[in-house]
C-alpha cells in the first residue's frame, strides 16, 4: 500500500495531502506541538461534514478508511471511523 494517499483535515477545516510515512510522521509531529485533533482519509474515502460537524465517512473502495487522530496526553491516537461504502 505504499502508493496509498491520506489527507488529514484539521477541525478548522484546511487540509493536506501527503505520503502515509510522511504525512503520519508529520501530522504526529505537529499534534505533539498543539496541534488540534482531526481526520485522515485513505486515497478513495471522504468526510463529510454540515456546520463543522463530521456526519457521514464514505468510500469508493472496500480498503479505504477514515481516522480520528490526536492525542491522549504524550500518547498519539488513530482510531477508525465508521465508513459507508459508496455502490
Amino acid at each position: 500500500m505504499a502508493s496509498v494517499r491520506k489527507q488529514i483535515v484539521a477541525m478548522g477545516g484546511d487540509s493536506v495531502s501527503a505520503e502515509p510515512k510522511a504525512l503520519a510522521s508529520t501530522y504526529h509531529r505537529l499534534i505533539r506541538a498543539g496541534f488540534p485533533a482531526g481526520y485522515a482519509a485513505d486515497d478513495g474515502a471522504a468526510l463529510h461534514f454540515a456546520d463543522r460537524r463530521l456526519e457521514v465517512c464514505v468510500a469508493s473502495r472496500p480498503t479505504a478508511g477514515v481516522y480520528g487522530v490526536g492525542a491522549d496526553g504524550e500518547t498519539l491516537t488513530e482510531t477508525a471511523l465508521p465508513v459507508r461504502l459508496l455502490g
